[in-house]
């Protein structure tokens, strides 16, 4: 089961930036995925895509993932050596740690979890995550969970939303400043009610490709808004402009539309990217998603203290989980148990003299004792019929009732069998 689960794609450990907006997957490309493995029958099959990664977690043949990926998003994967592959414990591990917040840019970003919640629930949606791979999501969220109760891992606001509050601190840049924040899907809504908490200001505006989002955040902040297609001519109204939008096709903030002499500063917290990079010069400054992150990471040594606690968590889940993947692989076999041990039961003249009850009880008591012998084992053979096997094997005198499993030739002497139910 394990070996069957892999990862791949990009992240902020092997591309920047600029590459990862090469390699984003679009909604409407994300669609085509999932139709076309739904048409395959791909097992399971979940896109993760935030500014800091763009990852198919998956359950299945991996090179036929990275098909779907290459053929879906147009791309020849001119970084494809730089393409994350995790197989088996590797991929299960990394899951865990992006789940938990361990492996992202800001380490214990509180907004992950959201995302890989989303992400498994569109899988869900579309028919591509099967019970195993369910599970295994499950089990992550748990540890999440744990470690953002027991340690200070997440202590504090550590957000890149709140990372632009942060720079805006730090250079005292927003008194008196009129600021535009493109984009009102979760993230725009985050840096919004971050930028609204602690600067209370009465210049803060709001633009959406969807009107209606805009309108109905700008109502609940108290701020303004203003239609997209706006965007050109006002944008030199404003001191400092934020883009969080998702799959830009072009830049939404091009260098010809600035107007030189009032210095503005530019976050671009898209990927793909939503702000013209040569806008980045003179006068003017611009901040990547990349940038942000390492604004909130310098001083985090209170945070760091804390991994060795929540990597102990992480890895008592992660230990849960595997331990229930290797019973759950032998499931066929308990299955199966079950199944002969009430065919044969019914084949038992005493049995069959006894009350219901107590018929339900002698098969339960069988049927515990098979599963903790499966619990037990670590190098049992796959095949339902060789685990059984192995197990009447090792325990030969476990049922005194030979008839019930299929060792008594002579039925009628099971009234005369020694030994209890």
């Amino acid at each position: 089961m394990i070996s069957n689960c892999f990862v791949i794609g990009f992240n902020h450990h092997h591309a920047d930036v600029s590459e990862r907006s090469y390699y984003a997957i679009s909604e409407e490309q994300k669609l085509s995925i999932f139709q076309e493995a739904k048409e395959i029958n791909f097992p399971s099959l979940v896109i993760i895509n935030t500014c800091n990664r763009t990852e198919i977690f998956g359950y299945g043949d991996m090179e036929t993932a990275i098909k779907l990926y290459a053929k879906h998003t147009l791309n020849d994967f001119i970084l494809k050596d730089k393409m994350m592959k995790l197989t088996g414990r590797e991929a299960i591990d990394h899951m865990f740690k992006v789940g938990s917040g361990l492996d992202s840019q800001i380490i214990g970003d509180l907004e992950i979890l959201g995302q890989f919640k989303n992400a498994f629930h569109t899988a869900k949606k579309h028919h591509l995550l099967n019970g195993y791979f369910e599970r295994l999501a499950n089990h992550c969220v748990q540890a999440s969970k744990e470690i953002r109760s027991n340690t200070e891992l997440s202590g504090g606001t550590i957000s890149l939303s709140y990372a632009i509050v942060k720079f805006l601190k730090d250079r005292d840049f927003i008194r008196d400043k009129k600021v535009l924040i493109i984009g009102a899907g979760e993230f725009g809504k985050g840096i919004a009610q971050n930028i609204k908490s602690h600067f209370p200001l009465d210049k803060l505006y709001l633009s959406n490709r969807t009107e209606s989002k805009a309108r109905i955040l700008a109502e609940k902040l108290s701020c303004n808004w203003f239609d997209f297609k706006e965007i050109p001519t006002r944008i030199n109204d404003f001191d400092i402009i934020i883009t969080a939008v998702s799959n830009a096709k072009n830049y939404l903030v091009e260098h010809n539309m600035i107007v030189n002499g009032n210095r503005k500063l530019f976050f671009d917290m898209s990927v793909p990217r939503a702000i013209d990079p040569s806008l980045n010069s003179g006068e003017n400054e611009l901040i990547t998603v990349d940038d942000a992150s390492s604004l909130i990471n310098h001083n985090i040594e209170n945070r760091k203290s804390q991994l060795p606690l929540a990597l102990d968590i992480l890895n008592k889940h992660l230990a849960e989980f595997i331990q229930w993947s290797e019973i759950y692989e032998k499931s066929d076999s308990i299955k199966t148990w079950k199944s002969l041990i009430v065919q044969l039961s019914m084949e038992c003249p005493h049995i069959n003299n006894l009350e219901s009850h107590e018929k339900t009880r002698i098969i339960g008591k069988r049927m515990s004792h098979f599963a903790n012998y499966v619990k037990s084992k670590n190098n049992l053979p796959k095949e339902p019929e060789k685990i059984i096997d192995s197990y009447l094997f090792e325990n030969p005198g476990t049922f005194k009732c030979k008839t019930s499993f299929h060792t008594c030739e002579v039925i009628n002497n099971c009234r005369s069998c020694s030994g209890t139910y």
